[in-house]
């Protein structure tokens, strides 16, 4: 068995989560959700009494696995849903589906350079002071804030031995957006 190469593990885990935050700003402002990556002085505070949701969905690929975690207070989500025109009370489904469109566009992203991933389907839990395993391999967490509301992200990654991109490193361009309509 051949050790891992960690500088293209490196470089590949730093992609995704510039990727991830390019594709969390374009999520929001599909939605007319004005955000901005932000410093940790905006970061909810998971630990607090507030109720907060957090949305988990893995994905795996070719010797690459792990998971997109979503988290907001439940007040943050209700903004977003009243900015779209949703009444409260279904703050985790929203959670959840922002969680699968995020992961969707992550997706098309990284299969423009060259890496595919397939994903899970994403589960919620919400409650009060809310705590989040440490996780396996590489991490990084993502903090964004809207007018008065903020929203974090965090990639999980673990490469197995002998992770390579598939192919040559080519960017395709033209590939389909989330949320365009396809004809058959």
């Amino acid at each position: 068995m051949t050790e891992p190469d960690n500088a293209i593990e490196g470089e590949v885990f730093n992609l995704m989560s510039a990727c991830l935050e390019d594709v969390t700003v374009e999520l929001f402002s599909a939605y007319d959700l004005t955000i901005a990556p932000a410093g940790s002085e905006f970061a909810p505070d998971i630990a607090t009494s507030e109720r907060s949701t957090v949305a988990i969905i893995g994905f795996s690929g070719n010797r690459v696995r792990g998971a997109l975690l979503l988290f907001a207070s439940n007040a943050s989500i209700e903004r977003w849903m009243q900015a779209f025109g949703a009444g409260p009370g279904e703050e985790s489904d929203t959670l959840c589906e922002f969680s699968n469109m995020l992961l969707g566009r992550l997706k098309g992203r990284l299969l423009s350079e060259s890496l595919t991933i397939l994903l899970s389907t994403p589960t919620t839990t919400s409650g009060t002071a809310l705590q989040l395993s440490s996780p396996q391999g590489r991490s990084s967490t993502q903090l964004f804030a809207g007018a008065d509301w903020s929203v974090m992200t965090r990639l999980d990654a673990t490469f197995d031995s002998g992770f390579a991109l598939e192919g040559s490193h080519v960017r395709v361009e033209g590939l389909a957006e989330a949320g365009d309509a396809m004809l058959f």
